[in-house]
């Protein structure tokens, strides 16, 4: 039987007092791959927040690997990788690749930040498995968005994390080099054994890859297997899906393609 390594339990939260989010209920299973979908301000990046231990519930309880992730420790922060919208690096001053990678095992390191050369190495292998390494030097600005979103996913990965989770990991990737990161992710779930909890409003990426699907406006309507969420044309409505999208690609049988590994 699988472990249940994330569970939310009639969970209301928000800011400044008001709820973005309401009794929400969601149990994450050990190597589930999530794909949470929704309409902008449905509350999506609010239940991250809360998962990762950014956010405090106002009402109910959360439970990341049985503890309450706003009390982790630091051991217990390394054992997440949260890969926000939001990079809080500031391009303009000299910050090249290693440097990115690097801050991520600065939690570890400790106040002192003295970077020996294991923790090079660790930040090498880390871009390695993204297909980063021959980067390493180059200054983060002088990247492609595609490029950058895979130094950052390198920095969430350097400390061999067991969650790892992703808000609109491909905004500011081109459509062509989106299906080549989804596959790294992919590539990595298995590599890694890593539990993935993915935002995105691409539908039909969704349905390929992932093996739970979450749709959250201020709830969640339903959760469930891709095929059977995003089939069900109610859901779908109220979590702002183009449903004509949805079920024309179901008849033609585009939809549901699976992953190659998975045929």
């Amino acid at each position: 039987m699988s472990e249940t390594i994330i569970s939310l339990k009639n969970v209301f939260a928000g800011y400044d007092g008001k709820y973005v989010v309401e009794d929400v209920t969601l149990d994450v299973m050990k190597g589930d791959y999530l794909g949470i979908i929704g309409p902008n301000g449905g509350g999506k990046t609010t239940v991250l927040k809360l998962i990762a231990g950014v956010l405090k519930p106002m009402k109910g309880e959360v439970r990341v690997f049985g503890k309450d992730p706003v009390k982790f420790n630091t051991s217990d922060r390394l054992r997440i990788a949260y890969v926000k919208q939001e990079t809080n690096i500031n391009t303009g001053f000299p910050v090249s690749v290693i440097d990115v990678v690097l801050m991520g095992l600065y939690a570890g390191i400790g106040p002192a930040r003295r970077v020996e050369k294991t923790h090079i190495d660790k930040a090498h292998a880390a871009l390695k498995k993204t297909g980063m390494d021959g980067e390493a030097l180059k200054h983060i600005d002088a990247l492609s968005g595609g490029q950058k979103q895979r130094v950052f996913i390198s920095r969430g990965i350097v400390n061999n994390p067991e969650l790892l989770i992703l808000d609109e990991p491909t905004t500011g990737v081109d459509a062509k080099n989106q299906s080549t990161f989804y596959e790294l992710l992919y590539e990595l779930k298995r590599e890694m054994g890593l539990t993935i909890i993915m935002v995105s409003h691409d539908i039909s990426m969704i349905a390929k890859q992932v093996t739970k699907v979450s749709c959250v406006n201020h709830k969640i309507h339903v959760h469930g297997e891709p095929e059977g969420v995003l089939t069900d044309e109610q859901a779908c409505e109220v979590c702002g899906i183009d449903t004509d999208f949805i079920f024309h690609s179901k008849k033609s049988g585009r939809i549901y393609e699976k992953h190659d590994h998975d045929k």
